[in-house]
């Protein structure tokens, strides 16, 4: 099933969209298109961006951590799977860390 259909009888129902990591860099920018195109399910580890905004719409839901039977529901009932999560490595975390101890404005992921 394509993410973008074009026949008639299919195009009176919106596709249901999975987005994760929907408050990264690459997110942000796929979301105003898709919340006009597609129904929206929106998950990441956090509900703001890197500016520190609220994302309307985001779940909180760890997808590398959380229990299966906690995550399972989240992909029931939808048509396609967007996949913007990045898990970032231990240097990047320990890097980032220390630029917040010193006042550096934090990096869009």
């Amino acid at each position: 099933m394509a993410l973008y259909e074009t026949d008639d009888t299919r195009a009176e129902r919106r596709r249901r969209v999975l987005l994760t990591g929907t408050t990264g860099y690459i997110a942000g920018q796929l979301l105003p298109a898709f919340r006009e195109r597609y129904d929206l399910r929106l998950i990441d580890v956090r509900e703001t961006d890197a500016s520190g905004n609220i994302v309307e719409g985001v779940e909180a839901f760890d997808l590398l951590s959380d229990e299966d039977s906690t995550l399972e529901p989240l992909f029931s009932d939808v048509d396609v799977v967007v996949h913007c999560l990045r898990r970032l490595g231990q240097r990047q975390k320990v890097l980032e860390h220390n630029q917040r101890q010193e006042g550096y404005p934090p990096r869009a992921h």
